[in-house]
């Protein structure tokens, strides 16, 4: 009988992959307009290489993401990435790159249309919760932006707690936190790397949310159900039935 609910939030909950490409695209366009040199796939790739060099797992930056706030990370990351692109990271145009990102980023980032739906549905019968990936000024600055935090009784952050999905020990903090035992909790997230690998091997009965039809990458644990929209997780058998329960 499943108990309790957990949520990715990324690209689970809210949209945020493709408003982060939307707005690296307009930072591009920033740093294109100095140096037309610059490919956006050049300025990705050292972003993401800063980011695994200062604040990686295993790194001794990854504790630093649990107090940083978004203005120091982002500063950090750009800065970098300037100087990997041999381009000189002077102060006011790397304030001008993030204002940039950070205005697109922000107005783009949105709840899917059934998430308030599923959500109210749902905590009827469920206490709800979140276990997200990120920087913790980041993740709780979209929960609470979005008017998410409130419905959460629960919110665990990898950053805060010291280990990220996979790792099943996040997952036993979030059981420890509700009072169940695995298989009385059920996770909802749409990485097979991070939230499917994670939520089976720690015991819970996990639900991939597959928008895209993709297929399962190989040496990935099957999840137990699979949906293509938020909304039809009231519909899997074991949510139906405490539902109508109540």
């Amino acid at each position: 009988m499943i108990r309790a609910i957990f949520f990715d939030l990324d690209d689970t909950l809210i949209r945020y992959e493709a408003a982060h490409e939307i707005a690296l695209a307009a930072s591009h366009a920033v740093l294109a307009s100095r140096h037309p040199h610059i490919c956006r796939g050049d300025l990705r790739r050292a972003i993401y290489a800063a980011y695994e060099k200062h604040f990686g797992y295993g790194t001794p930056g990854f504790a630093d993401l649990g107090i940083l706030s978004v203005k120091e990370l982002r500063e950090t990351l750009t800065g970098d990435a300037l100087r990997t692109l041999q381009i000189e990271p002077e102060p006011d145009f790397i304030a001008a790159l993030i204002e940039t990102h950070e205005a697109i980023e922000r107005r783009e980032i949105r709840l899917f249309a059934d998430t308030l739906g599923t959500l109210d549905i749902l905590a009827k019968s469920f206490p709800l919760g979140v276990i997200t990936n990120g920087p913790s000024a980041m993740q709780r600055g979209k929960l609470a932006r979005l008017e998410l935090t409130r419905r959460f009784p629960v919110i665990i952050v990898d950053s805060e707690f010291g280990h990220p999905k996979p790792d099943t020990r996040i997952f036993a903090h979030a059981a420890e936190s509700v009072g169940f035992a695995p298989e009385e909790l059920l996770f909802v997230g749409n990485s097979p790397e991070a939230d499917v690998a994670g939520a089976v091997s720690a015991g819970w009965t996990c639900v991939w949310l597959n928008a895209n039809g993709a297929p399962l990458p190989p040496d990935i644990p099957a999840p137990h159900y699979v949906v293509q929209q938020l909304s039809e997780i009231v519909t899997i058998q074991p949510v139906a039935r405490m539902l109508q329960r109540d």
